[in-house]
């Protein structure tokens, strides 16, 4: 009967402070610790920045564009935070309908809520996404995975305060995300996405549209290695006031496309698709000519209570791109799911 009471009163307070939790969204995410590295090692070898000498001509500098992007029919679905397992059965009959192309993630696969010692979810959870995107590639699909903050860390091994406690297991969740090939940024047609977006005069470069190197294994191109490392430091450590940091805006994996991008819209890419700020719905933003359309609406919301979470975005949905334009696909799916089920996916244990 107590439990009863419970989940009504929860209920009841999920349709009271929903409104009032998506105004104060900003809160809930700012960062809580920020990755500061000025010396690094990686298995003894010392790092420190500045020390090499990166020439203008160096292909890590070199800015691209669209050009000869091929068109192709793109489905965009946001941030997963560990929860593929659960979302990704929800969008696999709209792949089929819409005859889609290309599937692009915007990142954040990792970590989650009350999750930090819990390796087993991130091994079955990154697993569940490894097999779905073999199984897509093998029916012609192409399968793009895009980084987010919460993915790098693990990447160069920098624990934040939401990573894995420990060490072991960051390493394996490492290779499990080497194995989605991941990069920082593509195109789909006309449309640039990424993690977070690209603000200001931010520019892509050559690296953030290539699969993410084993940063530990220095047997094959040490120099190129050691600059993507230092790269990714660089994006980590780019966050902007919105999120908790000191900069004017972050950077494409740290960006905020509510807090920032009407304040400093991309002078270089007038379209662009982000995930990394929750949204109660997919959002289309404005700034002039400069269009960005936010699409994180599976993000979860934290409760003191068993079983502790529910889905923030009252209508979620994914984004179909094509021909320079986009179509929102509701996944009304996710706004029923019961909390209970996102419980056992977590195999948390009741209070």
């Amino acid at each position: 009967m107590a439990d009863l009471a419970v989940s009504k009163i929860l209920t009841d307070l999920r349709k009271r402070i929903l409104p009032y939790l998506l105004s104060k969204v900003d809160e809930n995410f700012k960062v809580k610790s920020k990755v500061k590295v000025k010396n690094r090692s990686r298995d003894g070898h010392a790092v420190k920045q500045h020390d090499r000498k990166i020439h203008e001509k160096d292909r890590i500098s070199k800015t691209i564009c669209r050009k000869g992007v091929p068109k192709m029919k793109t489905l965009a679905i946001g941030d997963l935070h560990l929860m593929a397992g659960l979302i990704l059965p929800m969008v696999e009959a709209h792949i089929t309908n819409q005859g889609v192309q290309h599937i692009v993630f915007t990142g954040d696969y990792t970590d989650q809520w009350m999750q930090t010692e819990n390796l087993e979810l991130y091994i079955k959870d990154l697993q569940f996404l490894l097999n779905w995107k073999a199984q897509k590639e093998t029916q012609g699909i192409r399968v793009t995975c895009l980084l987010g903050n919460h993915d790098i860390p693990y990447l160069i091994d920098k624990p934040v305060g939401y990573t894995l406690s420990d060490a072991e297991h960051r390493e394996q969740v490492r290779k499990l995300l080497l194995a989605l090939q991941p990069q920082i940024s593509c195109w789909a047609g006309d449309f640039l996405i990424s993690h977070g977006g690209y603000l200001g005069g931010t520019k892509i470069e050559e690296w953030h549209q290539e699969p993410i190197p084993d940063l530990f294994d220095f047997s094959t191109d040490a120099e190129g290695v050691m600059e993507v490392w230092d790269k990714l430091i660089e994006l980590i450590e780019q966050v902007g006031h919105c999120r908790g940091g000191t900069r004017p805006f972050g950077s494409p994996v740290w960006a905020d496309a509510k807090g920032e991008f009407l304040q400093y819209p991309s002078t270089c890419y007038p379209k662009q698709v982000v995930g990394h700020r929750p949204v109660s719905e997919i959002t289309e933003l404005m700034s002039g000519n400069c269009q960005t359309i936010a699409i994180d609406t599976f993000s979860l919301v934290r409760t003191p209570y068993w079983p502790h979470f529910f889905p923030l975005s009252s209508t979620p949905g994914v984004v179909l791109l094509e021909d320079g334009q986009h179509t929102i696909i509701p996944i009304p799916e996710w706004s029923a799911i019961s909390e209970e089920t996102i419980a056992q996916y977590f195999e948390m244990a009741k209070d």
